[in-house]
């Protein structure tokens, strides 16, 4: 039975690579690592978060050095969500886990009976969804 189980995990992984909201993930994925720009941008994203997350930690959150570094760091994220490429990635990204989210919750129904808002199924005592 977990054979079965493992062979259908690599079928819903095939299907998922061949849907629409996959393939526009990895290539708006694809077009924001191509770009220069991008790469800087988010690289210098990260390393000022990291360095903001140790100032915190170090001097506490309200040092001067910790608003300075959050200001910097919400200068470069202006920039980055400027760039049409990064935003056209984080879009994707954000749909395609929302789908994967609706197929954890199909999962998770058909698990527990419960598809994570509350919901068992049973329209019993419910006044709910009205379905």
């Amino acid at each position: 039975m977990e054979l079965e189980v493992l062979k259908k995990a690599r079928e819903l992984g095939e299907t998922l690579q061949g849907c629409e909201t996959f393939i526009e993930l990895a290539e708006a994925q694809a077009e924001m690592e191509a770009d220069e720009v991008c790469l800087d941008l988010l690289q210098q994203m990260n390393e000022t978060e990291q360095e903001l997350q140790m100032l915190i930690q170090t001097e506490g959150p309200t040092s001067d050095a910790v608003t300075k570094k959050t200001e910097e760091y919400r200068e470069i994220r202006a920039k980055a969500e400027d760039q049409l490429k990064i935003l056209r990635y984080q879009g994707a990204a954000q749909s395609f886990q929302q789908m994967m989210n609706q197929v954890n919750q199909i999962i998770q129904f058909f698990l527990t009976g419960d598809d994570g808002n509350g919901c068992s199924g049973s329209c019993e005592g419910c006044s709910g969804c009205g379905q």
